[in-house]
Protein backbone atom coordinates (compact mmCIF):
# COMPACT_ATOMS: atom_id res chain seq x y z
CA UNK A 1 0.00 0.00 0.00
CA UNK A 2 1.41 3.41 -0.91
CA UNK A 3 0.64 6.67 0.80
CA UNK A 4 -1.25 9.43 -0.93
CA UNK A 5 -1.22 12.98 0.33
CA UNK A 6 -4.27 13.93 2.29
CA UNK A 7 -6.05 17.24 1.71
CA UNK A 8 -4.89 20.09 3.94
CA UNK A 9 -7.35 21.62 6.40
CA UNK A 10 -8.25 25.29 6.28
CA UNK A 11 -10.23 27.03 8.99
CA UNK A 12 -12.25 30.04 7.90
CA UNK A 13 -12.61 33.01 10.20
CA UNK A 14 -14.66 36.13 9.72
CA UNK A 15 -17.74 37.90 10.94
CA UNK A 16 -20.90 35.83 11.38
CA UNK A 17 -23.00 38.93 10.74
CA UNK A 18 -25.54 38.11 8.00
CA UNK A 19 -24.07 40.77 5.68
CA UNK A 20 -20.93 38.60 5.32
CA UNK A 21 -22.73 35.28 4.78
CA UNK A 22 -22.57 35.27 0.96
CA UNK A 23 -18.84 36.09 0.96
CA UNK A 24 -18.12 33.48 3.65
CA UNK A 25 -19.98 30.73 1.80
CA UNK A 26 -18.32 31.61 -1.53
CA UNK A 27 -14.86 31.28 0.01
CA UNK A 28 -15.91 27.99 1.63
CA UNK A 29 -17.16 26.61 -1.70
CA UNK A 30 -14.10 27.75 -3.68
CA UNK A 31 -11.61 26.24 -1.26
CA UNK A 32 -13.58 22.99 -1.01
CA UNK A 33 -13.67 22.65 -4.80
CA UNK A 34 -9.92 23.36 -4.85
CA UNK A 35 -9.43 20.21 -2.74
CA UNK A 36 -9.12 21.53 0.81
CA UNK A 37 -10.95 20.36 3.92
CA UNK A 38 -12.73 23.50 5.06
CA UNK A 39 -13.50 23.92 8.75
CA UNK A 40 -16.07 26.65 9.16
CA UNK A 41 -18.96 27.98 11.18
CA UNK A 42 -22.27 26.15 11.04
CA UNK A 43 -24.57 29.09 11.78
CA UNK A 44 -24.62 32.81 11.18
CA UNK A 45 -26.21 35.13 13.72
CA UNK A 46 -29.50 35.22 11.81
CA UNK A 47 -29.79 31.43 11.50
CA UNK A 48 -29.63 30.24 15.10
CA UNK A 49 -32.23 31.38 17.60
CA UNK A 50 -30.56 32.84 20.69
CA UNK A 51 -27.17 32.93 18.94
CA UNK A 52 -25.55 34.92 21.75
CA UNK A 53 -26.71 32.35 24.29
CA UNK A 54 -24.85 29.66 22.34
CA UNK A 55 -21.77 31.79 21.57
CA UNK A 56 -19.49 30.38 24.33
CA UNK A 57 -19.97 26.81 23.06
CA UNK A 58 -19.66 27.83 19.41
CA UNK A 59 -16.46 29.74 20.14
CA UNK A 60 -14.97 26.79 22.01
CA UNK A 61 -15.70 24.56 19.01
CA UNK A 62 -14.32 27.12 16.56
CA UNK A 63 -11.06 27.48 18.49
CA UNK A 64 -10.66 23.70 18.25
CA UNK A 65 -11.21 23.95 14.49
CA UNK A 66 -8.39 26.50 14.37
CA UNK A 67 -6.14 24.10 16.31
CA UNK A 68 -6.97 21.26 13.89
CA UNK A 69 -6.34 23.32 10.76
CA UNK A 70 -3.13 23.67 8.79
CA UNK A 71 -3.86 27.28 7.83
CA UNK A 72 -6.44 29.96 8.70
CA UNK A 73 -8.17 32.10 6.08
CA UNK A 74 -9.91 35.38 6.85
CA UNK A 75 -12.88 35.52 4.50
CA UNK A 76 -12.69 39.29 3.85
CA UNK A 77 -10.37 42.05 5.07
CA UNK A 78 -13.33 44.01 6.45
CA UNK A 79 -15.06 41.04 8.13
CA UNK A 80 -13.23 41.48 11.42
CA UNK A 81 -15.14 42.08 14.60
CA UNK A 82 -14.03 41.61 18.18
CA UNK A 83 -14.37 37.81 18.11
CA UNK A 84 -12.66 37.40 14.72
CA UNK A 85 -9.73 39.51 15.92
CA UNK A 86 -9.36 37.22 18.94
CA UNK A 87 -9.43 34.14 16.67
CA UNK A 88 -6.75 35.60 14.40
CA UNK A 89 -4.56 36.46 17.38
CA UNK A 90 -5.01 32.93 18.76
CA UNK A 91 -4.17 31.32 15.40
CA UNK A 92 -0.96 33.33 15.12
CA UNK A 93 -0.05 32.57 18.74
CA UNK A 94 -0.21 28.83 18.08
CA UNK A 95 1.76 29.13 14.85
CA UNK A 96 -0.98 28.88 12.24
CA UNK A 97 -0.43 30.94 9.08
CA UNK A 98 -3.26 33.45 8.62
CA UNK A 99 -4.04 34.77 5.15
CA UNK A 100 -6.78 37.07 3.91
CA UNK A 101 -8.97 36.14 0.96
CA UNK A 102 -9.23 38.69 -1.83
CA UNK A 103 -9.77 36.58 -4.96
CA UNK A 104 -9.87 32.87 -5.70
CA UNK A 105 -6.62 33.00 -7.66
CA UNK A 106 -4.86 35.07 -5.00
CA UNK A 107 -5.82 32.78 -2.12
CA UNK A 108 -4.88 29.60 -3.97
CA UNK A 109 -1.53 31.09 -5.00
CA UNK A 110 -0.82 32.30 -1.45
CA UNK A 111 -1.75 28.94 0.09
CA UNK A 112 0.47 27.08 -2.36
CA UNK A 113 3.37 29.49 -1.73
CA UNK A 114 3.07 28.65 1.97
CA UNK A 115 3.40 24.98 1.11
CA UNK A 116 -0.21 23.96 1.52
Amino acid sequence: MHKTSLPKAICLVGSTDPKWKKCYREVEEQLTLAGYVVLTVVWFKDELPNFEQHRPLLEKIHFQKIRLSDIVVLTHKDAIGKHTAIEIEFAKKIGKPVVTYTTKQQILTTIKQLGY
